[in-house]
């Protein structure tokens, strides 16, 4: 019977097995006994034979010796009798089934003796022993192969009939027992394991596994006949190719150019793989690999074309547009469009930007967009694949003509021809000046300058000429009026000097006045701005301002006037006319103004070059104020502008640095402030050159003039020497220039750059250019105010009237 009431103790068994020659003794000791009359005795057992027995052995015979025996005692086994026969009183033997030893543990051997009397002996422990591990030698074969299997033999030692076979620990094949030293298992091709090495074992029937061999589960080299699709356009989210070949198994991977890619194997002669996006980005041959892994193995390849498609080009936006642009982003709207395309203009490559599969941009350039007409736009994609699609076009219409400035506004009656310079926007390549409404040659250098040559007939006498510009399709500009004079004396009419040490002075040209920022050594009128009558000298109003006022910066609708306060570092508004204080802001850190203007068209914002009062170089960089609050975006110190000018517009701020290097600036005007877009060194002159603008131009006091906007020299003044002071007047187009070192005044012509006059200077000091407040601005109809940091000096000259 099953061995449930087996002891848990797992002793071996106490009762050892007796040698014939003790047992013949005892058997001899024994003999003759007897029962006799009366009841049973208690039996009592000493020995067993056999002591214990293997578990799963067949069904036995056992001896138990003793003492006390009588006929109808049973032996017992865990509590439960078995066929016994009596053989003396001290030996009986039992017959045990081979169930009884079919689990492992310790049994209890008893004996009964029946009544009268009579009862259960003592009882001896009996051991049922583990079957101890087979151990495997050798596999025969070592190696099956995936999909085919086979029978496999397994050799050693120590094989039962209730062995099984485990692969890699889990997996129980059908089993064969042949003999103690050999069993066999069977893999089909439909449960041989993936390829690799598995462990095989043999389990004894209670479980108890061998040693480890190992059976090498070997791939087939995969064969990879085609690839489906064997080409495919590039820019898909993903794709599903198929692999059509021979020895594919379940853990056969592809790769894409080497890396691995998900694989899903459908059969053995067909697995598929997807590719992803980023494998689709890119035209070309690319390699799939099928690997299979070792033992066995191996890889095979084919390949797959990704192209780029034909794009197509469906509609461009704007559909049309105005010539004379600086540059125009037009966007073409189709499909098929790669990261490779390009974009062409009438059969020319523009900058181009792909923004989608369907949307492309491109640039039109100041070139193209110069000549009115019809563009067509077509996209361009490389091989392999690709194309040229059809094309779309865009209409260029001539835009209407507009003369913004001229230089100036003024010529040299017979002084010689010059190159006029039109400033405007809306030109193209069709546009034409007309000097007079007579048309003339003219060169296009951009959507906003055209050029003509002036000739001496045309200036040889005094005259009014009106200059316009005409564009076929576009209509003609409004008119700009050029005036021929024949220019005075430079000699001085008249000379008045006023006790006045100012800081800076401005002209008020809509009120006729002048404005003098006066300093601490003022004396009764110290740290003031005063309004100045320049036809009498006199006065007429002032208002004290703070400490040491300097720089000040008149608005171009003349409401406002800002004036820098250097002893407390803040910057005023005074309202004209009345020269009512306003807003009021502090410079950051105590910085100083270096240089002031005012936005042309907006009163209340203001440029400052700032500078320390401490430090070489004093460069603090150049920042932008709308009503006293800074915008956050600067030019940055330490090497930079300090002397600067608004264009006409107000969107573009020039710069010069004049303390080092001799760096020209074109700073743009942005919603959060100032950023340099260009610089030019050696353009204009440094070492403490200062800068005027007028009229599209930047002029060095140094001499030299250029386009302020092309960063282009135009000419240059000569014969001034060192001039400490300018004052422009493009109405008239004459340049003043005043050299204080040796008190002398010359006056040039703005178109042609010649020397028109020059006079001694009966007023004013040297300075040092580094310290210098000298000043020259241009008042009335041939006024000049000259302000040497001591006197301010009204001045009359015939060669600055009309």
């Amino acid at each position: 019977m099953p061995n449930a009431a087996f002891s848990p103790k797992g002793k071996r068994a106490r009762a050892r097995l007796l040698s014939p020659l003790c047992l013949a003794l005892l058997l001899a000791a024994c003999e003759g006994g007897g029962t006799g009359p009366g009841p049973n005795p208690t039996p009592g057992v000493s020995l067993l034979n056999p002591a214990g027995v293997m578990q799963g052995s067949a069904a036995f015979t056992l001896t138990v010796i003793g003492s006390d025996f009588v006929q109808g005692a049973a032996v017992q086994w865990n509590g439960a009798a078995r066929p016994t026969t009596f053989v003396s009183a001290t030996q009986l033997t039992a017959q045990i089934g081979a169930a009884d030893v079919e689990q492992a543990g310790t049994a209890r051997v008893t004996v009964s003796n029946p009544a009268p009397g009579g009862g259960v002996s003592n009882a001896v422990e009996m051991e049922v022993s583990v079957t101890p591990p087979a151990h495997i030698t050798g596999l025969e074969p070592a190696t099956v192969m995936v999909d085919v299997g086979g029978t496999v033999a397994v050799r050693g030692t120590g094989f039962t009939t209730g062995s099984r076979v485990a692969l890699g620990g889990t997996f129980r094949p059908p089993t064969t027992f042949v003999s103690t030293t050999e069993v066999r298992f069977t893999l089909s091709p439909l449960n041989v394991p993936n390829g690799g090495f598995s462990q095989v074992t043999v389990l004894t029937p209670d479980g108890v596994p061998s040693n480890p061999l190992t059976l090498a589960i070997a791939n087939p080299a995969p064969v990879v006949a085609s690839a489906t699709p064997a080409e495919a356009v590039v820019e898909q989210d993903s794709l599903v190719v198929q692999l059509a070949g021979s020895g594919f198994v379940q853990g056969t991977t592809v790769r894409f150019n080497g890396s691995a890619r998900t694989t899903r194997r459908i059969s053995a002669t067909q697995v598929n793989v997807t590719l992803t996006a980023a494998d689709l980005r890119t035209p070309g041959t690319q390699t799939l690999t099928a690997v299979n892994g070792a033992p066995g193995g191996g890889a095979a390849s084919a390949s797959i074309q990704l192209v780029n498609p034909a794009p197509v080009v469906s509609a461009v936006t704007p559909a049309q547009a105005l010539a004379a642009q600086d540059s125009l982003v037009v966007r073409l709207a189709g499909s098929g469009f790669v990261a490779g395309t390009a974009v062409r203009v009438n059969g020319s490559p523009r900058q181009a930007r792909r923004i989608s599969s369907t949307e492309m941009e491109a640039v039109l350039t100041a070139e193209d967009l110069s000549t009115p007409g019809t563009y067509t736009l077509t996209a361009v994609n490389p091989q392999p694949g690709g194309g040229t699609s059809g094309g779309a076009s865009i209409v260029l219409t001539a835009p209407e003509p507009r003369i913004t400035t001229l230089p100036a506004g003024g010529a040299t009656a017979g002084g010689g021809g010059y190159t006029l310079v039109v400033h405007g926007t809306g030109f193209v390549r069709g546009s034409r000046i007309r000097w007079n409404g007579v048309e003339r040659t003219t060169r296009y250098v951009s959507g906003t300058r055209l050029e003509m040559d002036v000739t001496g007939a045309d200036v040889a006498s005094p005259r009014t000429v009106s200059v316009t510009v005409h564009t076929p399709g576009g209509g003609t500009s409004g008119a700009a009026q050029i005036t021929v004079r024949t220019p005075g004396s430079a000699a001085f009419t008249s000379v008045r000097s006023l006790d006045l040490p100012a800081r800076d002075i401005v002209y008020d040209a809509g009120r006729d006045r002048l404005y003098a920022s006066l300093g601490s050594d003022a004396g009764a009128r110290a740290n003031t701005v005063v309004a100045i009558d320049p036809e009498t000298g006199g006065v007429t109003a002032s208002v004290p301002v703070g400490t040491d006022p300097g720089k000040l910066a008149l608005s171009d609708d003349g409401s406002a006037l800002w004036v820098a306060v250097d002893g407390t570092g803040q910057v005023r508004r005074l309202a004209l006319p009345s020269l009512t204080p306003g807003t009021s802001f502090s410079l950051p850190d105590r910085l100083l103004a270096w240089d002031m203007k005012v936005m042309p068209g907006r009163p209340g914002t203001v440029a400052i070059a700032l500078r320390n009062d401490c430090c070489s170089p004093r460069y603090e960089g150049v920042a932008l104020y709308d009503d006293g609050v800074r915008r956050a975006r600067t030019v940055q110190g330490h090497t930079g502008p300090n002397t600067i000018a608004f264009d006409e517009t107000g969107s573009v701020v020039y710069g010069l640095s004049n303390e080092g290097t001799a760096e020209f600036y074109t700073m743009r005007v942005l919603a959060d402030g100032l950023l340099i877009e260009r610089e030019t060194r050696d353009l204009l002159y440094g070492g403490y050159d200062r800068m005027q603008y007028a009229g599209g131009r930047a002029y060095s006091f140094g001499a030299p003039v250029a386009d302020a906007a092309r960063h282009e020299r135009v000419g240059s003044f000569t014969g001034n020497g060192s001039p400490s002071s300018m004052a422009l007047d493009p109405a008239t187009g004459r340049a003043f220039y005043v050299e204080l070192s040796t008190y002398r005044f010359t006056v040039f012509d703005m178109n042609t750059f010649e020397l028109l006059g020059s006079a001694d200077l009966p007023v004013g000091r040297s300075q040092h250019p580094a310290l210098t407040t000298e000043r020259l601005v241009r008042w009335g109809t041939d006024g000049l105010a000259l302000s040497d940091g001591e006197q301010i000096h009204l001045l009359r000259t015939a060669i600055a009237g009309p």
